[in-house]
C-alpha cells in the first residue's frame, strides 16, 4: 500500500485532514516539558529531552484528530546528535 492510500484511508476513518506540524523551539515550551529535562548534561542535551517531552505531549494530546505529523527537521537537527534522538522518539509513537 502506497502512502497516498494510507494517508487517503486515514483522512476517511478520521474525518480529518489535520496535519500536526511540530517546530519546537526549546525557548518556547510548556513549563511542564522543561521540568521533564535532566539538571545535569550538556545544553543541547537538557533542551532534547524537552522537546521530547513537549513534542511527546502535543502528539498525545492531538493525535487522535490528525492524520499526519510533520515535524520540522531543523529544530531538531539544531540540537545535534541529542535532537536527533529526539526526533526519532517523536516520530516512533507518531506512526
Amino acid at each position: 500500500m502506497t502512502f497516498a492510500d494510507r494517508l487517503a484511508g486515514v483522512v476517511q476513518a478520521r474525518r480529518s485532514q489535520i496535519v500536526l506540524g511540530l517546530d519546537p523551539d526549546p525557548a518556547r515550551l510548556w513549563p511542564e516539558a522543561v521540568a521533564q529535562a535532566p539538571a545535569e548534561g550538556s545544553p543541547a542535551r537538557r533542551a532534547a529531552a524537552a522537546v521530547r517531552a513537549h513534542c511527546a505531549a502535543l502528539v498525545d494530546a492531538a493525535g487522535p484528530a490528525c492524520v499526519a505529523v510533520k515535524p520540522q527537521l531543523a529544530c531538531f537537527e539544531r540540537l545535534g546528535a541529542d535532537g536527533w534522538a529526539a526526533l526519532a522518539a517523536t516520530v516512533e509513537p507518531a506512526r
